[in-house]
Order: C-alpha cells, then structure tokens, then sequence
C-alpha cells in the first residue's frame, strides 16, 4: 500500500478500515475493562475504609474476603455493614 492514493487498491482500503474498525473495537472494550476494574478496586477500598472506622483494623481473613469478592458481594456486604453489630455478620 503505498502513500499514493491512485497507487491503492480498493482491497487495500477495506483492509485498513477492517483493522482500524477492529481496534477501535477492542480500545473500546479496554477502556471498559479497565473502568470497571477501577470501580470495583474503588468498592472494595471504601468498604474496607468503612468496616475499619466501625470495627477497627481488619483481620486478614477479612481483607481476603474483600479482594476476592464479586462486585454483587461487595454490594452485598456494604448493605450488610450498616446494620452489623459485628465483623463475622457482615461476612455470614
């Protein structure tokens, strides 16, 4: 494919708005990945930041229930963490 627009094929063309179609794709889907893994990282760091100020430092057995858990079961212990009287309800 040459600089020369008279120089390029018809197939040369399709094929590079082929490629850049693809990776504009695939940048789109990075970029998604990427905003939800922030998100996700910013959940777990605020219920972390909420269960230390009602509860004081959390055992590691807790920081390890936060890192592994879903976006739902983060949900699902911020929900919870308002109305434990516990650590251990929070995570039941």
């Amino acid at each position: 494919m040459g600089l020369n627009p008279r120089e390029n094929s018809v197939s040369d063309i399709n094929d590079f708005y082929v490629v850049h179609t693809v990776l504009a794709n695939r940048i789109d889907e990075w970029e998604r990945q990427i905003a939800d893994k922030a998100m996700h990282e910013g959940e777990q760091k605020l219920i972390s930041r909420q269960l230390t100020k009602k509860f004081g430092a959390l055992p590691a057995w807790a920081n390890e229930k936060l890192l592994s858990a879903s976006s739902e079961q983060l949900d699902i212990y911020g929900d919870k963490l308002l109305d434990a009287e516990t650590l251990e309800q929070v995570f039941s």
